[in-house]
């Protein structure tokens, strides 16, 4: 779990770095688990920028309270907030999911969701959008008209999130471009998803080559640092 939470707050906070926003204030992030531990920090860490962060949940839970108090110390001069509501309703006495979704210009997804989790309307114009959670078709945490709206949208793998990505079914492959092909230069694949939309969407799947590549990264450094433990005949 940690290597591949590893690699896919990398590919989220690299997604906006080529495409979104450069300086993003307000962040929403759905989930309290380590991935969305994990996304905080290194989004963060590679954007001062950022000022305020709302992590959602349908209900208050020791976990994301542990999170927010947590971030909240470590994370100096950046507001950490939880915000408790029913998805569908969007509010909550003390929590207008509409308005945090609304003024956010980063805004990250990590849930098993199996319906959208706010609606299309609520985000602005220019909001760059990582959406993790989903890894089934029958799953999706945005509606079809956010991904109408972003165009072409951003993916780890073109193959993988065809198959495995419920916001992404019907889309052909000529809407879905892989960050690797942005990252790589390949002529046109940046400009065909930056002017396509209003808004930028970035989605995972995760890959197992990316794990051996990352554990592979892992392994160098511990045998570097003396750390770990042989185990002998292990097959």
């Amino acid at each position: 779990m940690l290597i591949r939470t590893l690699l896919t707050d990398t590919g989220s906070v690299l997604s906006i770095q080529v495409l979104g926003n450069k300086k993003p204030v307000n962040m929403v992030v759905f989930g309290s688990g380590a991935q969305a531990e994990s996304h905080i920090r290194a989004f963060v860490s590679a954007y001062p920028s950022i000022k305020s962060v709302i992590v959602v949940a349908r209900r208050s839970t020791p976990r994301s309270e542990a999170l927010v108090k947590e971030l909240s110390a470590a994370l100096a001069g950046v507001e950490v907030s939880q915000g408790v509501a029913s998805y569908s309703a969007g509010t909550s006495d003390n929590f207008d999911l509409s308005a945090a979704v609304g003024a956010a210009d980063l805004i990250c997804t990590m849930t098993s969701s199996t319906e959208a989790l706010f609606a299309s309307k609520d985000v602005k114009p220019g909001a760059h959008l990582c959406l993790i959670g989903s890894y089934k078709l029958h799953m999706r945490e945005v509606e079809d008209e956010l991904v109408k709206r972003a165009g072409v949208v951003m993916v780890d793998s073109r193959e993988a999130c065809g198959h495995e990505a419920g916001e992404l079914v019907g889309l052909g492959e000529d809407q879905l471009v892989e960050i690797g092909e942005i990252v790589n230069e390949q002529p046109g694949a940046l400009d065909k998803v930056a002017a396509s939309g209003d808004v930028t969407l970035f989605k995972s799947v995760g890959l197992g080559v990316q794990d051996v590549a990352i554990a592979s990264v892992v392994l160098d450094e511990a045998e570097r640092l003396g750390l770990g433990s042989v185990v002998p005949n292990y097959d």
